[in-house]
Parts: structure tokens; sequence; C-alpha cells
């Protein structure tokens, strides 16, 4: 293909429409609202690459206080690709995020050379498991049940997180409770979280997580009660691969696994958090 004259350019509300064609082309999960999140929260780390008018490209950040920013969505126009039309996005995107500690992002297999080349290295695998049609109770057995959260329980949550994934998102966790508030679950004992879990719609499934944990008992408690606001429907879950007890399980209940992602991060990783507690995580667009 003969080089073409694009530009690069914040996204705008009105290119969401363009932005979802491109992310239904490649049979992604995420929704218009999801897009809403990115441009409300960080406008400036929300770019397209525009020719005349027609949105070919797509590349976008959530910024964790300056600590890490997740880096996705992005999206290339298969009949514009191999132009370094990604490339580009991305180099703007991270002239963007000097000021930030950390990058960090979630790479398709397609991606990963990519990234590499840019000076990302990658940390570990996530394994993406999807069930068609969840039929799913809580049994009795468990001592502690999670109990639905609400706006007073953000504080606590945001602590929780923060001291799991490595980084303040209360941006993240405030949006999914207030568009989500019949997702959001937590465990307590002895007067503290010990555990919580989000979830929200997508196009083609709905995805729990993160589901976070002190102990894999306390997850797979989360991930059930979580599941009973999904029965009869499409669920899908991002799970790193070192959870072998909670994959099993996942697998004798009928999931079945999709695909795969692998977590890079750019350069250092001065905020890794603690990965041995994070049982599910929130996808591949918000890390």
């Amino acid at each position: 293909m003969a080089k073409i004259s694009y530009s690069v350019r914040a996204m705008r509300t009105d290119d969401i429409f363009a932005a979802m064609r491109l992310k239904d082309i490649e049979d992604w999960n995420q929704t218009q609202r999801d897009w809403e999140v990115f441009i409300k929260n960080n406008p400036d780390l929300c770019l397209v690459a525009d020719l005349k008018g027609l949105v070919i490209g797509t590349a976008t950040a959530i910024n964790y206080s300056n600590q890490v920013s997740w880096i996705s969505m992005v999206l290339v126009d298969k009949e514009f690709r191999g132009l370094g039309i990604s490339k580009k996005l991305l180099a703007r995107l991270m002239e963007n995020l000097t000021f930030c500690r950390s990058l960090k992002l979630d790479a398709t297999p397609a991606g990963i050379m990519v990234y590499k080349k840019m000076g990302f290295v990658a940390e570990y695998k996530i394994i993406r498991m999807i069930h068609p049609s969840l039929d799913l109770k809580l049994p009795e057995k468990y001592d502690i049940l999670p109990v639905q959260a609400g706006n007073e329980d953000i504080d606590e949550i945001v602590k929780f997180d923060q001291r799991i994934f490595g980084a303040d998102r209360t941006i993240l966790i405030e949006a999914f409770i207030r568009d989500y508030p019949d997702r959001v679950w937590i465990l307590r004992k002895h007067n503290r979280i010990t555990g919580y879990a989000l979830g929200r719609k997508g196009t083609k499934y709905n995805q729990t997580g993160p589901v976070y944990a002190l102990s894999v008992k306390d997850a797979k408690a989360l991930v059930k009660k979580s599941f009973e606001s999904n029965v009869g429907q499409p669920v899908v879950v991002d799970i790193p691969e070192d959870k072998t007890a909670l994959t099993e399980w996942l697998l004798s209940v009928g999931f079945t696994t999709q695909r795969s992602f692998t977590r890079m991060h750019y350069k250092e990783n001065p905020h890794p958090g603690e990965i041995n507690k994070q049982y599910l995580i929130c996808g591949p667009e918000f890390g």
C-alpha cells in the first residue's frame, strides 16, 4: 500500500462509534461505556489515527495516580495495516506518559513482538476462559459469605486493591461501582476486607473481575457469588496462569480456554503489586 497522510489526535466522544467498529472487527468484548471511561478520565491519553475524517486506528491508556498507566485498545483497520500506524499511536501515547512511573499492558499474541521492540518486557501469562451459559449457586459450606458492597465501602476496597494491584485505581473502582452496583462483592473477616470482586457487562460476555483475595478459598467464594449475577448468560474471566486451583475448578464447571494474553511492563516495574493475590484481572483493557 502506498504511503498515506493521516493525523494523530485526541479521541472525542463522537469517535466512539468508529472505535466500536474497529473493536467489533477484532471480535473484542468492550462496550461504548468502556470507551467513555477512557475519555472521561484521561482525554489526552485516548488517541485516534484520522484519515480525512475516517478513524483508522486507536490507542488508549488510563492513568492510575501517576503510578501505573495501563495501555490498551491498540487497534488498526485491517485495510491500513503494515504502515506503522500502531507504532506511531503508541509512540505518541508514550510521549504523553513520560510523567508516569510505570507503563503496563496485556498483549495479544500478535502484539507481543511489537511491544518487545519498543522496550516492553514480558512478566507472566493470563488465560482467558469463557462459559456460554452459567448456572451456578454458592454452596452453604462457606462459613462467611460474600456480601454486596456499597458506596460506603469504596475507600476500603480502594486501599485493598492498591496494595494488591500496586497502584491507586480509585477512578476505575468508582466507575465500576457506579455503573454496576449489583456486581460488587466483598468478604469480611475480623472486621476487615479479605477479598473483593467486581464485574461488568460486555458486548459478547459479562466479565467477572477483578477478584482479589487473601486465599484461594476466599477467591472461589467471591467468584461463585459473582457468577450468580450472570445465570443463563455468557461469561468471560481472565486468570493469571499461576492460579491452577481456580483454573481447574473453572474447567470442571464448564469453562473453556479461549486465548491468552501476556502481561508486559515498559523497562522497569516499580509497582508490581502482590501477584499471588490477583485471582482474576479486570480485563486487558484495565489491568
